[in-house]
C-alpha cells in the first residue's frame, strides 16, 4: 500500500467516525496500524493514525458509558451512582475494562461535550 491508498484509509476511519460507527472505525485503524509495521509511510501519516485510534477508542467508550448512563440500569438509588459500581458494571455487561482514573476522563469528556448533564463529587456520579 502507498502513502496515497494509506491517507486513503485514514480518511475513510474519520469519516465512519463522523457517523459515530467507533468500532468499525478502529477496526479499519487496527488494519492500518498492522500496515504500518510492514510498511515505510510518512511520520504526518503515522501520527494521525495514532491520533484517529486514541480519539475513536475514547469515543467509543463514552458512547458505551452514556449508553449505560441512559438506560436505568441502577434502579436502587436514581440520584447517584458510585463510579466503582459503574466500573464494575460496564466491565461485566459490556467488556470495557477501565481503570478509574480513565473512566473519570471520559466521564468528564461527555461533560464537556454537553452529552449528559451529570456531575462527578469525588466517586460519586451525580444524575
Amino acid at each position: 500500500m502507498n502513502s496515497k491508498e494509506f491517507y486513503n484509509r485514514l480518511m475513510e476511519a474519520e469519516n465512519l467516525m463522523i457517523h459515530e460507527k467507533y468500532k468499525q472505525a478502529l477496526t479499519l485503524l487496527e488494519e492500518l496500524k498492522e500496515l504500518e509495521k510492514e510498511g515505510d509511510f510518512e511520520y504526518e501519516l503515522i501520527h494521525q493514525l495514532y491520533q484517529l485510534i486514541s480519539n475513536a477508542t475514547s469515543f467509543s467508550n463514552q458512547q458505551i458509558i452514556l449508553k449505560i448512563l441512559n438506560s436505568n440500569a441502577f434502579p436502587h438509588d436514581p440520584k447517584f451512582i458510585d463510579i466503582h459500581e459503574l466500573d464494575e458494571y460496564l466491565k461485566k455487561e459490556t467488556g470495557l475494562d477501565l481503570d478509574i482514573s480513565t473512566l473519570k476522563r471520559e466521564l468528564e469528556l461527555l461533560i464537556l461535550r454537553d452529552l449528559t448533564t451529570i456531575h462527578i463529587e469525588g466517586n460519586k456520579i451525580i444524575l
